[in-house]
């Protein structure tokens, strides 16, 4: 049996992962529209192997978890694939990834920039790392103390799962 869905929406945000989630977020806060934000993958937010780091181990090779990707052959690597697993579950690949936050070197977005891409330089995106932080450690100048989620480097209490803060 076929169920036919009659809402319309503005915008569909395919994928519930960091970028998919931020965005549809984002449209939501302006009052852009009607957003939708789909994502294949079922909530996984309990389950013990998303909630510890060590899970990383198992996640990664269960399809429950990821999608189970491979390169093509690699000429540099004389021939062979490398093992690409993405997330699949709200969080997309950020659910899956050890719960490891890195930010980047500065210098690499400040050399984007010197390539031509305006905005792109580390003084211009720091603003939007801070967005997203609510820490009590670090330089105020460039650590985020009351960011939109709590729980991206767990300064404000317990983490808080990308699925909990939009549904």
């Amino acid at each position: 049996m076929t169920t036919q869905h009659t809402e319309t929406f503005d915008y569909v945000v395919v994928g519930a992962g960091s970028s998919g989630a931020t965005v549809a977020t984002r449209l939501a806060e302006r009052g852009a529209g009607k957003v939708m934000l789909l994502e294949a993958g079922a909530p996984c937010e309990r389950d013990f192997w998303v909630q510890v780091p060590i899970g990383v181990a198992k996640l990664l090779l269960n399809g429950k978890y990821v999608w189970k990707f491979s390169t093509e052959p690699q000429s540099q690597l004389a021939g062979q694939t490398i093992y690409w697993p993405r997330g699949r579950m709200p969080g997309g690949s950020s659910s899956v990834n050890g719960m490891i936050y890195v930010r980047g070197e500065p210098a690499e977005f400040d050399h984007w920039a010197e390539l031509g891409n305006q905005g792109w330089d580390y003084a211009s995106l720091l603003p939007y790392f801070k967005r997203l932080e609510s820490v009590a450690f670090g330089e105020e100048a460039y650590r985020g103390r009351s960011g939109a989620d709590p729980g991206v480097l767990g300064g404000g209490g317990e983490p808080q799962s990308i699925e909990r803060r939009l549904y």
